[in-house]
């Protein structure tokens, strides 16, 4: 669904069984960005059309979850709980490295300051994030579109 429907991650773990209209293959997406901000466009609804060539799917994954959860993708812990952003992003790279695709493009030192301490902490930044499928799905559209 992230790629077919160019969704954010927040998107996927927030998404609602009663948000998805499959008569007219559609997804509703609610408080599409952060609800808090105050610019004109964030935190509003939107809906997003799909072929219907990826229904078929997300209507079985629907029916293999069934009436377990409200959430699209529950939570495995407490299914009626979405899962979490992070909990994705680790199986989203668990199965890159799975496919040998799990490329590390740099590290990056830092400094962290914790309760007035600093403490010297490194990030590893991957080749592939959750959200190229958004960016995959835009340049689709974009080559695609008149």
């Amino acid at each position: 669904m992230a790629l077919m429907a160019g969704l954010r991650i927040s998107e996927i773990c927030n998404m609602k069984v009663k948000d998805i209209d499959f008569r007219s293959n559609t997804i509703r997406i609610e408080n599409s960005k952060n609800p808090n901000r105050g610019i004109e466009g964030y935190g509003t609804d939107r809906i997003v059309k799909l072929k219907k060539e990826a229904m078929p799917p997300i209507k079985a994954w629907v029916d293999y979850i069934g009436n377990t959860s409200k959430w699209v993708v529950p939570s495995d812990k407490s299914p009626d709980q979405p899962l979490r952003k992070k909990s994705l992003h680790e199986r989203f790279r668990a199965y890159l490295a799975q496919a040998g695709m799990g490329d590390e493009s740099y590290k990056t030192e830092y400094i962290q300051l914790n309760h007035g301490k600093k403490k010297p902490k490194s990030r590893t930044m991957y080749k592939y994030h959750f959200h190229c499928f958004r960016h995959t799905m835009a340049s689709y559209i974009y080559h695609h579109s008149g």
